[in-house]
């Protein structure tokens, strides 16, 4: 019994580290690491993981009860083994699994390393029982030192990742509750003009053969409101959303070798919504369905935060699926391997939502959350568009689209978790655009339809569908492209196949003002960085942006469109380069995007 109370101090400190360790530590890791994409504030975040970790420490604690009255001299080693083993879980045994939004996982590609941490376990413990004098005798202070370590690595992973390191001195926009939608602000995103209004809807990942193979429902096809082109020969100058968004916004590419942040800050009086405000428009940039998207507020224009518009809770809710993601991601950092799958698997997390998201009883709530945002927001703007006034207004909303994980079908009903198919994409592609269109029929019945220049684009395709030309009807043209590689999947100089950069053939619909003529389709080739010129030719302002108007006479376009393709930051690291030492990957689009022998890699340096 004198053991027993000598250890038991010791036991409640491995207990309290055990909990924050799974509790605390690994969400405020996962956290720091993911800065631009929770809502929620680092603060705020610690206090709503206390109950959690109240329940953990409760857990741990009458584990180690347990260990004290049936092993007392085993107890405070093998709670020690536990701790360590989770630590080293976390921070030693980490290794790349993807992305977390239902890209594949090849469990199979990673075994060894399974067998390497379940080893790693099993010598832990059995390390434990072997030494367990030495270890209890020193089991305090080897804790304490784990507990620095995990401490240590936490405050480097914020120095690494603090969001604006090319801006000293700048402080990021706050996040979570401080960031709280004003109502108001949720009801202008909404409102319109009775003479003039632009109005540009970005569907994530929509890419263009979806699009095409979705309108062989003849219901959906007639849908389409009047005045429409597809321009189905479009490129985007990037693959991924935050340069993408920039790139409709400003129509300039990201030159090389750039602090990244800093270069975006500088170009933010020359993008679309600032010109437009100069001449009087009235101008909201919003993502519904990304509520902390950093670069709008890195562009300095008003943000509707709300996770939706419909939802029952209120844009402070949200950070509910923030803590639960945060909470889940940790778990699946301290899970070994072969455990994995059943914390995360075909992107779904399989644990219990640590904080069950409040729905409107309308709602699925097995519908991925973004979706779900996605659909109630389309369900306000068709329920509550309304004009205010003559103001000139431009409305720049940012959808997720039919990005992954697809868990609904065409008709927008709940089908389960949904394996990246071509058939599941072209739904959920389906299931948007018939609200996009419903969202329209709403302008055209307010009498606002045919005085509003609207476009409906994609930022970039989805990297594990590959684009079909076979999708396209009718069928596309010759190859314009004279001299270009004809061999199908051409590659780039360091052996990456052409077709990963077929997501840069993303969805490009726009309609002009007054347009009354049926649905069509155009060959025209357009890029993503046409968009600000042809706002501008379209409502006769004068303006010097780059690229082309899709509205001009001028034909045949007189420069090849350009593709590029950004370091991500993990190869970044790798190669151990500075955020001012990157440089893009580069293709010249010259014939129709679809084709692969249009796709040309340029070499390194080239403008």
């Amino acid at each position: 019994m004198k053991r027993l109370g000598s250890s038991l101090p010791v036991a409640l400190v491995l207990s309290s580290l055990l909990a924050a360790t799974v509790a605390l530590l690994e969400p405020a890791k996962s956290a720091v690491a993911n800065w631009g994409e929770i809502g929620i504030g680092f603060a705020e975040l610690f206090a709503k993981l206390a109950a959690p970790f109240a329940v953990a420490l409760a857990a741990f604690a009458a584990l180690a009860a347990l260990l004290l009255l049936i092993a007392p001299r085993s107890a405070l080693p093998l709670l020690l083994a536990l701790y360590v083993s989770l630590w080293a879980q976390g921070s030693l045994f980490v290794w790349s699994y993807g992305s977390f939004d239902g890209s594949p996982i090849d469990w199979r590609a990673l075994r060894s390393r399974g067998v390497l941490e379940i080893a790693f376990w099993c010598s832990a413990f059995a390390l434990a029982l072997a030494r367990r004098d030495w270890l209890r005798a020193r089991a305090l202070r080897i804790a304490l030192l784990v507990f620095a370590l995990q401490l240590a690595a936490l405050a480097g992973e914020i120095q690494r990742n603090w969001p604006y390191p090319s801006s000293r001195g700048a402080q990021p926009p706050p996040s979570g509750a401080a960031e709280a939608a004003d109502p108001a602000a949720i009801r202008s995103a909404n409102q319109y003009s009775s003479e003039l209004n632009v109005i540009v809807l970005v569907l994530d990942s929509l890419q263009s053969d979806f699009f095409s193979e979705a309108l062989r429902d003849p219901e959906l096809a007639a849908s389409i409101p009047r005045g429409f082109t597809y321009y189905r020969n479009a490129v985007s100058q990037y693959a991924r959303t935050e340069h993408s968004l920039q790139s409709i916004l400003t129509s300039l590419a990201v030159p090389d070798n750039v602090l990244l942040d800093r270069w975006r800050a500088e170009q933010r009086a020359a993008t679309v919504p600032a010109r437009l405000a100069e001449q009087g428009f009235d101008t909201v940039l919003t993502s519904f369905a990304q509520a902390s998207y950093r670069d709008f507020g890195m562009w300095g224009y008003r943000r509707v935060l709300a996770s939706s518009l419909t939802e029952a809770r209120s844009a402070r809710e949200a950070w509910r699926e923030d803590v639960s993601n945060l909470f889940a991601l940790g778990l699946f950092r301290l899970s070994p391997h072969f455990v994995k799958p059943l914390v995360y698997d075909r992107g779904v997390w399989r644990t219990p939502r640590l904080y069950p998201t409040r729905l409107a009883p309308w709602e699925d709530p097995r519908i991925q959350y973004e979706t779900r945002v996605d659909l109630s927001t389309f369900d306000e703007l068709i329920a509550s568009a309304a004009i205010e006034d003559a103001t000139p207004r431009l409305r720049f909303l940012h959808f997720y689209g039919a990005h992954r994980p697809y868990t609904v079908d065409a008709r927008c009903a709940y089908a389960g978790s949904q394996e990246i198919r071509r058939d599941k994409v072209v739904a959920v592609t389906h299931c948007m655009l018939s609200r996009v269109f419903a969202y329209l029929g709403r302008l055209d019945a307010l009498g606002i339809y045919d005085r509003s220049l609207i476009f409906v684009l994609a930022d970039h395709g989805e990297a594990w569908v590959t684009l079909d030309p076979s999708a396209a009807s009718p069928a596309l043209p010759a190859p314009e492209a004279a001299g270009a590689t004809a061999t199908r999947g051409a590659t780039t100089a360091n052996g990456k196949a052409i077709e990963r950069f077929w997501q840069g053939v993303p969805l490009f619909l726009a309609k002009p003002l007054g347009d009354q003529q049926p649905f069509r389709i155009s060959d025209q080739p357009v890029a993503l960085c046409d968009v600000p010129n042809s706002i501008f030719d379209e409502i006769l302002l004068e303006a010097d942006f780059g690229c082309e108007s899709i509205f001009s006479a001028r034909d045949p376009r007189p420069v090849p469109r350009l593709h590029y393709r950004y370091p991500s930051y993990p190869e970044w690291r790798a190669l151990g380069l500075g955020p001012d030492q990157m440089t893009f990957e580069k293709f010249r689009v010259i014939g129709h995007s679809w084709r692969p022998e249009s796709w040309q890699p340029l070499e390194a340096g080239a403008p």
